[in-house]
């Protein structure tokens, strides 16, 4: 109609995205820490409503599972099992690897998990990742898992959503990919913190001086929120998602593995 507005023009997209007319990556370039903190904060909520059987088990994820841990230094097959449970509900649904799992005798899951979480601490990402992929039915992503919770400051998870939504925005289950993202997310975490600093967030005259401080798993946590429960501005697929995940990697060539 003559004298109607014209309707918004939509940034141009510098990806593949799942939505052929819009692009899916705006959260990760924006540097603002508020927004980062606004996504992240809705994590629990977003969880309970997409993905309501991991919800069940984050109580587990985020305490039984470290706390155990740590006062061990091991993990057993039928905690790892349950790791398991939670990372299919909040993700892929791959049964398979329940089965392989279960082809690892208990002393080899401690001797695996123990030899992992040393290696953490020791060595480095790389190093850990080995130790655990050592186990049937567990890959790059499920290690990542595991050592989110034991120390997430240093080990971010692997998810599709993560994969998705950094560069080079490709889902890809390898060791390589992994290292990858978690260079990066350790790096967005230090500059959300350096951006919080600057701000006086965090320090004691400043109203949000009881915020956490800025780790690897809570940059992968933030990232998991936006994409599955977007603002007004992400469009969603036709199944409720928003417009990110594993058809991006698979728009862009993505490498996938059964073992994650």
């Amino acid at each position: 109609l003559s004298g109607a507005p014209a309707p918004p023009r939509r940034p141009p997209s510098t990806s593949t995205p799942m939505s052929s007319s819009t692009p899916i990556e705006h959260l990760w370039p924006d540097p603002s820490p508020q927004r980062w903190r606004a996504t992240q904060s809705g994590y629990h909520a977003a969880l309970a409503a997409a993905a309501p059987k991991a919800n069940d088990l984050q109580d587990f994820y985020d305490a039984t599972l470290p706390i155990k841990a740590r006062s061990t230094g091991f993990t057993t097959k039928t905690d790892l099992a349950t790791l398991l449970d939670w990372k299919m509900a909040r993700g892929k649904s791959r049964p398979k690897l329940k089965s392989l799992l279960a082809e690892n005798s208990g002393e080899a899951v401690k001797n695996a998990t123990r030899a992992g979480y040393q290696a953490l601490g020791e060595k480095g990402l790389r190093e850990a990742i080995n130790e655990l992929t050592a186990l049937r039915g567990i890959g790059p992503a499920t290690a990542s898992a595991l050592l989110a919770a034991y120390y997430g400051a240093k080990a971010p998870m692997m998810s599709d959503e993560a994969l998705a939504l950094v560069p080079p925005y490709t889902v890809a289950y390898t060791l390589k990919r992994y290292l990858e993202l978690a260079e990066a997310l350790i790096q967005k975490a230090n500059e959300l913190n350096a951006a919080e600093d600057a701000a006086g967030v965090g320090n004691p005259s400043s109203d949000s001086h009881s915020l956490a401080r800025w780790t690897p798993r809570m940059v992968e946590e933030a990232l998991w929120t936006f994409a599955r429960a977007p603002g007004p501005g992400a469009p969603k697929s036709k199944r409720g998602r928003a417009a990110g995940g594993a058809k991006v990697g698979a728009a862009r060539g993505g490498k996938r593995t059964r073992k994650t």
